[in-house]
């Protein structure tokens, strides 16, 4: 931004501030950011899974980010915890709003709602994953169903963020 604003001026760093901006996506987060969010990610998406599961009538038991059934046991993963499709998500918000040319304020509820939107989907796939896992057994539940349900999760998100899309055109402020 500096060397932006020096070369080229005031005027041109705010024409493209967006896409100055969206270059903090670029930056990596430290190995202990990491570390603790997909801790957090996880245990949060295991516990929700589990009420879910449990308000469904499939018996099971939580320890930590293990989910024991009366068949198997299934272990949320850090790979598991959301955190890279939510940082996808919040990309792709920014992105979308920017893309779709929204005013700020509704840019910024889509590029928020993407920090709900990324959890849902990760506590929706884990429960799914949970019901495969009890009634065909953990070999299942990690298989291919595994890969495929981390692509349908990504989709269903995506629908999710056009969704919420399509509220803020109708019933925002103008």
């Amino acid at each position: 931004i500096g060397a932006c604003l020096y070369l080229f001026g005031g005027r041109a760093v705010r024409q493209i501030a967006f896409p100055l901006a969206f270059l903090v996506f670029m930056i990596p987060l430290p190995m202990v950011a990491i570390a603790g969010l997909s801790l957090r990610l996880k245990l949060f998406a295991a516990a929700c899974a589990m009420k879910i599961v449990s308000a469904a009538g499939i018996a099971a038991v939580r320890e930590g980010s293990v989910i024991h059934f009366t068949t198997c046991s299934l272990t949320v993963g850090d790979v598991c915890s959301g955190l890279r499709s939510l940082i996808a998500m919040l990309s792709l918000g920014a992105v979308y709003g920017y893309v779709r040319g929204m005013d700020w304020p509704r840019h910024l509820v889509l590029f928020l709602s993407s920090v709900p939107i990324a959890v849902a989907a990760n506590v929706v796939r884990i429960v799914g994953l949970c019901i495969v896992g009890n009634f065909w057994g953990a070999d299942a539940a990690t298989g291919i169903v595994h890969d495929i349900s981390g692509m349908l999760l990504f989709a269903l998100a995506l629908l999710m963020l056009f969704g919420v899309e399509k509220v803020l055109m109708l019933y925002g402020s103008p």
